[in-house]
């Protein structure tokens, strides 16, 4: 009996000792992860722009590209799945498609068919969408047809008009929602080669014939009954051309780009302190939008200048982008990982309301590649790390109440300041905080994260270098408490897409 009482003490004794070293392992591998958090990022308590709509193109209009989304359920469920807040609808590139008073021939009306199926779809999951139609949809008598310089002749600008207005009819008739903000062109300062002979070639538009379109537009949709449907401007490919197109200087001598308003910056058509302001043009314009391609520093600054000087609490729309390389078949380095950071930087520095990526879902070559995030022409429909870390953003922003906030941080290597690709931006609603954080250094680091809202949070990641990481969602690795708006442990691997969702909001 004694022996047996020895035992079982020694044993009770040896449990005992047993869990206090389990909690003093515990409670020192918790110190130690606070000890290694050698950097500190925190989020500015001041609020940005308001986040709207973020979410990207439809199918390229032909059926080889997917068009129209409907006939595809495996394009649907994607966007779907993504938790798209705003779509994109256009028709540019098309070729002779209208007449030349602008009414749809046999082709043309397949195509406004399929935008109604689209549309429908769109408005029975209430997602709300902005259209732009082509400068190069009519007969090829419209243009004056040089290989370089070619263009629309301004005989035919009501033309171009006009079939703009049938689309939004179609739409009127079928009685669905009317698009959020339509434009009359895409990237008005990108000539357009059709390998048909016996297609239009179009060359860059002069600013006064953008000028000229957009207003008569304006006149039309109101005459048409479009009056509450905001007219956009001037959906333009790159920052720098849309500087141009609002009445910016860009620093040319000589060609359609020329110097004209004696340097003037901060976008004189807009800006009534300005003797070159179009009073017309401004009241014909609800909206600002442009693509985000090839951007520098000095032209987003420029944009952003332009921007704030001439908004007046219109939106700023950024309705085309993608991660180009030049090549369709050639994914760059860390293509996932730098897609993310030009997102960041669109949202970030730009300060874009809307944001949407050129092609989510298309089936017209192989995807991943430079333009098609997912589908693909093999049908496979692979969805690459980008994907899933867009989603869980898309998916967690509720759109017109979220805010954009700015990050600091001391992680060397880490963008925080203006830039064309940024690593830190983060997201505040009332009820939710997420935070996007992309690192690119060497080694593995981590940091505290300050300025949160909420008591609980999950950390999700995936590596943003793999190129060929498919079908993978973004990986819960931690549910850390909150503690004075304050994370005290964050482990960021190398080259991985960290997003933090909180249960907190600004209430």
């Amino acid at each position: 009996m004694k022996n047996t009482v020895v035992i079982l003490s020694c044993l009770i004794f040896s449990f005992a000792c047993e869990n206090v070293c389990s909690q003093n392992h515990e409670r020192s591998f918790h110190q130690d992860k606070k000890a290694q958090a050698a950097y500190t990022t925190t989020i500015s308590s001041e609020n940005r722009q308001v986040i709207k709509g973020l979410g990207g193109g439809l199918p390229w209009p032909s059926s080889s590209s997917g068009f129209p989304i409907t006939d595809h359920p495996e394009g649907m469920k994607i966007l779907s799945d993504m938790g798209i807040s705003v779509a994109r609808i256009y028709w540019h590139n098309q070729f002779l498609i209208f007449d030349e008073n602008g009414e749809p021939n046999p082709k043309g009306q397949t195509m406004i068919e399929g935008f109604i199926k689209e549309i429908r779809w769109l408005n029975e999951n209430n997602i709300p969408y902005n259209m732009d139609g082509g400068i190069n949809n009519l007969p090829r008598r419209c243009y004056f047809n040089d290989k370089i310089t070619g263009h629309l002749l301004p005989e035919y600008e009501p033309a171009q008009v006009k079939s703009i207005i049938n689309v939004l009819k179609a739409v009127r008739k079928a009685g669905l929602k009317m698009p959020s903000v339509v434009t009359p062109f895409n990237e008005p300062s990108a000539p357009v080669v059709s390998n048909g002979g016996t297609n239009p070639v179009t060359g860059s538009m002069s600013r006064d014939q953008c000028v000229r379109i957009t207003k008569l537009l304006r006149a039309e949709m109101d005459k048409a009954g479009f009056k509450d449907v905001p007219v956009g401007y001037s959906e333009n490919g790159q920052p720098m051309y849309a500087n141009f197109y609002a009445g910016n200087d860009i620093g040319r001598t000589e060609g359609l780009y020329a110097d004209v308003f004696g340097g003037e910056k901060n976008w004189p058509l807009f800006n009534a302190a300005s003797e070159n302001y179009d009073a017309v043009l401004d009241a014909a314009v609800g909206a600002f939008t442009t693509h985000s391609y090839y951007p520098n520093v000095r032209d987003i600054n420029d944009y952003v200048a332009g921007y704030d000087s001439a908004n007046k609490g219109r939106d700023n729309w950024m309705t085309e982008y993608c991660l180009w390389g030049g090549k369709y078949d050639e994914i760059t380095e860390n293509y996932n990982r730098e897609l993310i950071r030009k997102f960041v930087s669109d949202i970030a520095f730009f300060k874009f309301n809307y944001w949407e990526f050129w092609n989510i879902w298309n089936i017209s070559s192989p995807a991943p590649c430079t333009d098609i995030l997912c589908g693909g022409s093999d049908g496979l429909n692979r969805k690459p790390a980008a994907y899933y870390a867009l989603s869980k953003i898309f998916k967690n922003i509720k759109p017109g109440k979220t805010f954009v906030r700015r990050i600091s941080s001391d992680i060397p290597d880490f963008t925080v300041k203006n830039a064309a690709a940024m690593n830190a931006v983060a997201f505040v609603s009332p009820q939710k905080t997420v935070v996007v954080l992309i690192t690119g250094s060497s080694g593995e680091i981590s940091t505290n994260l300050k300025g949160l809202y909420g008591k609980k949070a999950e950390v999700f990641q995936i590596d943003g270098s793999n190129n060929n990481l498919f079908n993978t969602d973004m990986t819960l690795t931690a549910t850390p408490h909150i503690t004075d708006g304050t994370i005290g442990y964050i482990r960021l691997p190398r080259n991985t897409i960290t997003i933090v969702t909180t249960n907190g909001g600004t209430k």
